[in-house]
């Protein structure tokens, strides 16, 4: 997923194959240059990044080694400073495989929380119906941009969640006050509807709808 930089003329580029962050710029005339890259771990599988809605902090996320990678963006030139270890996007009491990966991350429309969601996790001790189910990462953002996981919250039943959105800024005072995230099983054809807490970022499943066929993405209107 490409994201440009709210204000300078520069976007970045996730390279899965090549375990890249490419940085472009911007010219006369609309003209791309390739501005510097970024090696992220062999194997790691850089697949989506989110920058804040101020431009300071991006975050990257690699879906081989199910991971985020906080930097710091330099707000003259673009240029990227890792500011943290990365950061594992699966909960504390499942184990890595090389079955799991992970496939989307957002950061909330304050800026305050990064979240980002798990494929083929079996993490059945979490869930308390005892079904295998994909999970939600949620992690508080702090004043330096460094991230401090708050939640694991679970898509009951979900497996391969590759859709995940949260509803635009603009949409808060329509849904009475109350922000909210979607996101879908692949290979479950079921689809989640969460609260999110707008102080500390935690998620509530609210609803749940079964027979949305191989969900790959969501958009919300209103």
């Amino acid at each position: 997923m490409i994201a440009p930089h709210p204000f300078l003329p520069v976007f970045y580029l996730p390279d899965l194959g090549e375990d890249k962050i490419h940085v472009y710029k911007v010219g006369a005339n609309n003209s791309l240059s390739n501005f510097t890259n970024y090696q992220q771990p062999y194997g790691s599988g850089p697949r989506h990044l989110a920058l804040t809605s101020n431009g300071q902090y991006m975050y990257v996320l690699h879906e081989l080694a199910v991971n985020v990678r906080p930097y710091k963006v330099d707000q003259g030139t673009g240029e990227l400073s890792q500011i943290q270890d990365d950061q594992p996007i699966y909960p504390s009491n499942a184990t890595f495989s090389t079955n799991i990966s992970a496939a989307e991350i957002h950061v909330s429309n304050d800026g305050r929380f990064l979240y980002a969601s798990n494929r083929n996790l079996t993490a059945a001790a979490l869930i308390e119906s005892g079904d295998p189910s994909d999970t939600l990462a949620v992690w508080s953002i702090g004043n330096n941009g460094t991230i401090t996981q708050i939640q694991s919250a679970m898509a009951h039943g979900a497996r391969q969640i590759r859709a995940m959105e949260l509803s635009p800024a603009g949409m808060t005072a329509t849904a009475g006050g109350q922000d909210y995230i979607v996101a879908g099983g692949l290979t479950t054809n079921n689809t989640f509807v969460f609260k999110r807490d707008r102080q500390i970022g935690t998620l509530e499943l609210v609803a749940q709808v079964e027979g949305t066929y191989q969900p790959a993405t969501y958009l919300w209107l209103g």
